[in-house]
């Protein structure tokens, strides 16, 4: 058992200051960009919802990117930045259907302005299906569209801001840790599984570990920095993995823990993984300091003199 008992993953928090002015830049031009993509392929078609959730998707491909080189691991700023990334590009998508609705009105952007063109657009209503045969709005079934519409879009960007957020983080490398596949578990109660996990009490899960090539139903996975290692703490993952009659696999998180560094050798007796030439070579070599500093601690018996002789300091039975 962990002489350390794990506790919850949490994000340490941080961000890189070079970084954060590059990831604002890019998730605002991102959302402008979109904004004015929906509004141009709006010309001719317009799918309710799936534009939205495809918008959502972008923003998330564009803040998660950009993110990791930026380093962000601060969970409100991120969903900050989600959610006002989400309404930047809905407001776009509208204020560039607002510019072209102008090109034919003579007088330009002095004739209307563009919250009056909103105005102008609920009281027309948002017609659902086919035009002139699909059901009218309203003035304020509009308005609620499009804050429906909004919120979705910015839901689904919060939501991947943080999810790349709490990607666990070496502080002292100044890098994201990788993930490496530690190994299965097969047992048919999932409380158990996650008691034992969560107490730290590998022992017990090893009569469960699965042997050959078939893949248990209780998947392990570890976040190490590369560099530090054992040296440094891991983040591990425990996911219950199902399978239905249809061959569909369903995945849910069990638990994300945080372990002393030393547990990644437990964790790799348990599973049976062997160690690579890199990690053995650190490992003899943090023994060889140990042994060092040892060393140094103790005593010397015998101090030499200048001529070579060794002198024995005399002890309190001589």
């Amino acid at each position: 058992m962990m002489r350390k008992k794990p506790v919850e993953y949490e994000a340490d928090g941080g961000i890189s200051l070079t970084g954060l002015p590059v990831l604002l830049l890019a998730l605002g031009f991102g959302a402008v960009a979109l904004g004015w993509l929906a509004s141009f392929v709006g010309q001719w078609f317009y799918l309710v919802f799936f534009f939205p959730l495809g918008l959502g998707v972008g923003l998330v491909l564009i803040g998660v990117a950009v993110s990791g080189l930026a380093k962000m691991r601060n969970l409100a700023l991120g969903a900050l930045l989600g959610l006002l990334a989400g309404v930047l590009t809905m407001v776009s998508m509208h204020y560039f259907d607002y510019l072209r609705s102008l090109q034919g009105v003579p007088g330009g952007g002095d004739s209307l302005s563009f919250l009056q063109y909103l105005d102008q657009q609920a009281t027309q209503g948002v017609v659902l299906g086919r035009r002139g045969s699909g059901f009218n709005l309203g003035y304020t079934g509009s308005w609620i569209y499009w804050v429906v519409e909004m919120l979705i879009v910015a839901g689904i960007s919060l939501l991947g801001m943080v999810g790349s957020a709490m990607t666990p983080f070496c502080v002292k490398c100044d890098r994201w840790k990788e993930e490496k596949k530690l190994g299965t578990l097969d047992h048919d109660n999932p409380d158990l599984i996650k008691g034992f996990f969560t107490e730290g009490d590998l022992e017990s899960l090893r009569p469960f570990v699965t042997q050959g090539s078939l893949p248990g139903r209780f998947h392990f996975t570890a976040h190490i920095c590369p560099s530090c290692r054992h040296r440094e703490s891991i983040v591990v993952k425990l996911e219950d993995k199902k399978s239905s009659d249809k061959e569909e696999e369903t995945s849910t998180e069990l638990a994300q823990l945080t372990f002393p560094g030393a547990a990644l050798r437990e964790f790799e007796a348990l599973f049976g993984k062997p160690r690579s030439r890199n990690e053995q070579n650190d490992e003899d070599e943090e023994s060889g300091q140990r042994r060092w500093r040892q060393a140094e601690r103790e005593p010397q018996r015998d101090k030499p003199d200048r001529g070579g002789e060794s002198i024995r300091r005399p002890r309190d039975d001589d």
